[in-house]
């Protein structure tokens, strides 16, 4: 009696045990930068040319980076005190949108697995933005646009270089003088600001 009385503890907490491991996985939410790795390693699986693999690689990144930029562009049509900084965020979320659109149409054609979100890093540089306030927010804000905007032109003229997709070269081609004029913009509002 003992014996099956101890044989149904175990398989009652057997159950419960695999109950909770159910719940925990059900609760589980990768971050954001498992979604990048998620997008990256189905692109591994799907592209055995090293070319096209570092092209869906430059496409996860830049869809990332986009999102971020949007999301930090909402930020400062909201947060910015600047009648300029409010006026340059609109009108870099409305281009990163438009980038954005291009690039998923891009991944779309090529079957290139991208993630949904930022990276945990962007994630980050947001939350220590929104930290910020008054003329304080708008100097962090455009310090961070420059970096950002320096950062894509690099890779953007990088994998221009690199690429053997006439495509997506022509597609960098098209969009770098934009980023530059972005670049442009908030270099030319710091100087009017005396770098704020």
């Amino acid at each position: 009696m003992k014996k099956i009385a101890l044989f149904s503890s175990l398989i009652a907490s057997a159950i419960v045990l695999s109950m909770s491991a159910c719940d925990t996985k059900k609760q589980h939410v990768p971050d954001n930068d498992e979604s990048i790795e998620i997008a990256e390693k189905a692109n591994d699986s799907t592209f055995t040319d090293r070319t096209e693999e570092k092209d869906a690689d430059f496409i996860v990144n830049a869809v990332s980076s986009n999102i971020a930029e949007i999301k930090i562009a909402q930020l400062a049509k909201n947060k910015a005190i600047s009648a300029d900084v409010k006026k340059m965020a609109a009108t870099l979320e409305e281009q990163h949108m438009k980038i954005l659109k291009e690039l998923r149409a891009y991944a779309d054609s090529k079957g290139i697995a991208i993630p949904l979100d930022e990276s945990d890093k962007d994630v980050k540089q947001m939350n220590d933005l929104t930290e910020e306030s008054g003329e304080k927010f708008d100097k962090q804000w455009c310090k961070a646009m420059e970096d950002r905007h320096e950062n894509s032109i690099k890779k953007f003229e990088s994998r221009r270089d690199k690429t053997e997709d006439p495509a997506l070269r022509e597609w960098i081609v098209a969009t770098l003088p934009g980023l530059k004029e972005h670049l442009a913009m908030i270099e030319e509002h710091e100087k009017a600001h005396d770098g704020m």
